[in-house]
């Protein structure tokens, strides 16, 4: 457990899982993705739902891992870490990190991204990899990056905005 002044970094639980998908569903909700945010969470939760996933939504996760930093009952902010069957014995990869918007401004993403990196190293990987995007949306997070040494791998063209692949060597 992670102390953020009042803000705690910890696993994600049952405890928290209604609020925590309600973030991500939230943050997420306008972007073009094929995974269900609030069904991974979930599914991180049990091993049986996992490999559920798996069957039904994506054959190439291996396992994933959510973290929530909360003050009392209140979640105010996520990160995952997730394994892909390719490259999981070199790289963990961030999966739905985001900050409510009421609690933004007090360093709580900076924090999540440093407890990520520090339980990707305790895991033994080599690089810290993710994805985001120059989308109006994620403009803010680029900055965090790329003080955090998050460097861009590959750059996609999208439909008005780039998908940015950047990793970090641990």
């Amino acid at each position: 457990m992670e102390k953020i002044n009042e803000t705690i970094i910890v696993d994600l639980n049952d405890h928290y899982l209604a609020q925590a998908k309600k973030l991500v569903d939230l943050v997420f909700s306008s972007e073009e993705e094929e995974e269900n945010p609030s069904q991974e969470l979930e599914a991180s939760l049990s091993q049986e739902l996992l490999y559920q996933y798996r069957d039904e939504v994506d054959n190439q996760l291996r396992s994933f891992r959510y973290y929530v930093a909360v003050d009392g009952d209140q979640v105010k902010g996520i990160i995952g870490l997730y394994e892909l069957e390719h490259d999981y014995e070199m790289n963990d990869w961030v999966g739905w990190f985001c900050v409510d918007n009421r609690f933004r401004g007090q360093q709580i993403g900076k924090r999540l991204l440093l407890h990520a990196i520090k339980e990707s190293r305790i895991r033994g990987k080599q690089n810290l990899c993710l994805y985001t995007s120059t989308h109006e949306n994620e403009r803010e997070a680029q900055k965090l990056y790329e003080q955090n040494q998050f460097y861009v791998t590959r750059t996609v063209l999208q439909d008005g905005y780039d998908l940015l692949y950047r990793q970090k060597h641990l």
